[in-house]
């Protein structure tokens, strides 16, 4: 595995790289934003949560995942007491099935491919204001230039709106 450098500026840091935080992560290095993402654990990692994706989630998932897909459920079954069942079929997916292992790390991955820097094995564990920047500790270093809070361009004394995903400087302030 090829080491990587932690950076000490970014545009956004994403906590926590499983489904939500991976796909923003992935949405806003498409978009160009400088992003970092973060997670504790050591990737690929074990989950005990289940992984049923229904077929409303897979349309917003900005990317192809069925690599990963383990199977495809078409009914339901419903009883009481395991009497009279109550069963529907139908002929399109309702839900996938995937291993959250595999899915997390699919995610992350898709996330770093798109231009965001992924950190596994990386604590995050506080934020501090300084100069009106955020400055965070990961737990073996900090990561500054955190330029953007509130929606409002983080440069002291600045009012102008900052753009809502694509925090920083506005022109004429300089770096």
């Amino acid at each position: 595995m090829i080491s990587k450098s932690f950076p000490h500026k970014a545009d956004v840091v994403v906590v926590g790289a499983g489904p939500a935080g991976s796909i923003l992560a992935y949405q806003l290095a498409k978009a160009g934003v400088d992003v970092v993402l973060l997670d504790k654990a050591r990737f690929p990692r074990g989950k005990t949560c289940g992984g049923g994706i229904n077929v409303r989630t897979q349309k917003q998932i900005p990317f192809d995942f069925s690599p990963i897909i383990e199977g495809t459920i078409t009914g339901i079954s419903f009883t009481c007491k395991f009497e009279d069942p109550f069963i529907r079929r139908y002929t399109a997916p309702l839900m996938f099935t995937v291993r959250r292992e595999h899915f997390d790390e699919f995610l992350a991955r898709r996330a770093e491919e798109a231009g965001a820097r992924f950190f596994d094995q990386t604590p995050f564990l506080s934020v501090d204001q300084k100069g009106g920047y955020g400055s965070g500790n990961r737990g073996g270093g900090m990561l500054g230039g955190v330029r953007c809070r509130g929606g409002r361009c983080a440069k002291p004394g600045c009012q102008e709106n900052a753009p809502l995903f694509r925090p920083g400087l506005h022109p004429g302030h300089s770096q």
